[in-house]
């Protein structure tokens, strides 16, 4: 399978693969998530040349290990072509970074589309850095234009172009400016972005900001879009971290049901975004990270 366009390849040198097999519920609910990682190192244009073979020798023990339940949810066998593959860097340092689930209005260098209406957007640096200071740029690029807020590691797992449903090249000139990006966040005052306070919403409180959250779900037609939304409205109009923590467990019913053990992290994730993302925009600064097209 032959990588349509060159120059992706050279974002990336060396990497290894990562196979594994996604559902998802029509509310955004993930179903099964699960995968494995495989340990041969590749040149980047080899590895863009091997998805298909790498499928297929990672399909018998993903189904072994998933099969069950991958016909539980879906009423039918798995098969090879459900499995995605995605790609890890490797090398000590790193020459570019990404950023999941942002829009396609994102001006980064390349956007891989990942599922309908979702990118990971790919961001070329001003030069080679370790994974600290990578994080740093992801956080940094992440509070301006958005994304998930827990994609925050620097080799993360991200799609190939010939296993994405669709790529955007945009290359332009201005790289991330490593440096800038790393003193911004170092040097950042210190934000308080989650609280253990305990708020008591009023009935009326609860309505307002059920239907609040009712119109961001009609809008994005996803839940954890609408919890995000919830609780920027909130945050930009002086309200506190625990309001909006209490605000989305109040509005999303099904929020425990849905999050499970991981309830209470994924509120602080959400809230954790939703401020970065007001600090973000309250300042012109970020802009000398990235020049947007």
């Amino acid at each position: 399978m032959h990588n349509p366009n060159t120059e992706f390849c050279n974002l990336y040198s060396s990497v290894k693969f990562y196979v594994g097999v996604k559902i998802t519920g029509t509310d955004g609910t993930v179903l099964l998530n699960g995968g494995t990682a495989l340990p041969r190192v590749w040149t980047m244009r080899a590895a863009c040349d091997a998805i298909e073979m790498q499928r297929l020798y990672a399909f018998p023990r993903l189904r072994g290990i998933y099969g069950e339940r991958f016909t539980a949810l879906t009423g039918r066998e798995m098969q090879p072509s459900d499995l995605r593959v995605s790609f890890y860097p490797q090398g000590r340092e790193l020459a570019a970074i990404y950023l999941d689930d942002v829009d396609d209005t994102t001006p980064a260098h390349f956007l891989v589309e990942t599922s309908p209406g979702n990118w990971q957007a790919h961001f070329r640096l001003s030069r080679s850095c370790n994974e600290e200071e990578a994080r740093a740029v992801i956080r940094a690029l992440r509070d301006w234009y958005g994304g998930d807020a827990g994609a925050a590691k620097a080799r993360q797992g991200r799609r190939f172009i010939t296993d994405g449903l669709g790529y955007e090249a945009y290359w332009a000139e201005e790289d991330v400016d490593v440096d800038e990006a790393v003193r911004l966040y170092w040097e950042s005052e210190p934000i308080e972005l989650y609280d253990d306070e305990h708020v008591e919403l009023s009935e009326t409180e609860k309505t307002l900001f059920r239907s609040i959250w009712n119109r961001k779900l009609a809008t994005t037609r996803n839940k954890s879009k609408a919890d995000f939304g919830l609780a920027a409205y909130l945050l930009e109009r002086g309200r506190g971290a625990a309001v909006a923590r209490e605000a989305i467990r109040c509005a999303r019913i099904t929020l425990a049901e849905d999050k499970g053990a991981h309830t209470e992290k994924y509120l602080k994730l959400t809230v954790r975004k939703a401020v970065a993302k007001i600090h973000a925009h309250s300042s012109c600064s970020y802009y000398a990270i990235y020049f947007p097209i």
